[in-house]
């Protein structure tokens, strides 16, 4: 049975009697495979539209994953957080920075959480958009692909 009649069959049990507007008129089309040519939805036969819609979601989905294992990471990613702002903590990043490929990455580190002596005297407000990493209690780092 085509979908023009499912709908008129729906139209008439249904609590309003008629098909919604969207649905009166169909034109909607699926490119078929088989014959190279688009076919009207309305003119298919029930179990043709769900087996076109379920090899149109396989294909999707196979083209999901190939663009996910193909895809690149872009912008920046944090890759560290809550280094302590010490001795230790800035040999790390040096020691990050020695050793990155920076033909394919580079590095940018910020300040995370007002050390405590700007917490009392300053406030964060100043600092809405960031903080020096002199006034950080942590760093972040971010590694970014080029």
């Amino acid at each position: 049975m085509k979908i023009k009649k499912h709908l008129q069959i729906d139209a008439i049990t249904n609590s309003t009697g008629r098909l919604p507007s969207d649905m009166e008129n169909l034109k909607v089309y699926h490119h078929s495979s088989s014959t190279g040519e688009p076919i009207n939805v309305g003119d298919m036969d029930l179990t043709y539209l769900i087996r076109a819609y379920a090899k149109c979601q396989k294909q999707l989905l196979q083209e999901v994953r190939i663009d996910t294992q193909t895809a690149t990471v872009k912008g920046d990613v944090k890759m560290f957080s809550e280094i302590p702002n010490d001795a230790s903590g800035r040999a790390f990043v040096a020691q990050l920075k020695e050793y990155l490929n920076t033909e394919s990455y580079s590095v940018r580190v910020r300040g995370q959480y007002l050390n405590d002596a700007t917490k009392q005297a300053e406030g964060w407000r100043p600092y809405s958009y960031g903080q020096p990493i002199s006034k950080s209690k942590c760093l972040r780092v971010y590694v970014d692909t080029k």
